[in-house]
């Protein structure tokens, strides 16, 4: 496998992916199954941000967040799968929606006291179910979008990408990464 790849290595569990010229083996990167046709787009991104406070991390998400879309060879199998769960998310949503939209028809319905614990329970829980609606309905775009499956990426440079979560015995059949260190790497 390793002889048919140009550009692309192992450092210890991460896949390094060289951007200017890489060539990957004809494997899925997932599943390691026998891959050929087409490559699919991941849009990777890396926010360089570890710790720190919450209102830090969103300052850096809108800041200084990297992506790069990247093609690389996934089967049919597991890009479909990627997108079920994207659908899955979509489903939650707008189940949530139907569900609060039926508990505020059945609330206008009955036209409770306004100090009624029924109406202000049937309220709180419509609230909450389109609130996880909204929720469930972003994450699933953005599963589609952003993380077909699990990988992820940990660093973003001007010419090397640092990936975790690809198959193991994908990642052990590449050649071993001599550049810089992927601490080193990621203090740039």
């Amino acid at each position: 496998m390793a002889d048919e790849c140009r550009g692309v290595f192992r450092s210890e569990h991460f896949l390094v992916i060289e951007t200017d010229h890489a060539r990957f083996p004809s494997r899925c990167i997932w599943c390691n199954a026998a891959w050929s046709g087409k490559l699919t787009n991941l849009t990777l991104q890396w926010i360089p941000v570890v710790g720190g406070p919450v209102v830090v991390k969103l300052a850096a998400i809108a800041m200084q967040r990297r992506a790069r879309v990247v093609p690389m060879p996934i089967c049919g199998k597991c890009e479909k799968a990627g997108l079920r769960r994207g659908n899955i998310g979509a489903a939650i949503g707008i189940g949530s929606w139907v569900i609060a939209g039926i508990l505020i028809a059945v609330l206008s319905y009955l036209k409770p006291a306004a100090q009624d614990p029924l109406a202000i329970g049937f309220m709180v829980a419509a609230v909450a179910l389109m609130t996880i609606g909204l929720i469930a309905v972003i994450v699933g775009a953005l599963v589609q979008r952003y993380a077909l499956k699990g990988s992820d990426a940990v660093h973003i440079g001007e010419k090397q990408i640092w990936i975790v979560g690809v198959n193991p015995e994908w990642l052990a059949a590449l050649p071993e990464w001599r550049g810089e260190s992927f601490a080193e790497a990621s203090l740039k």
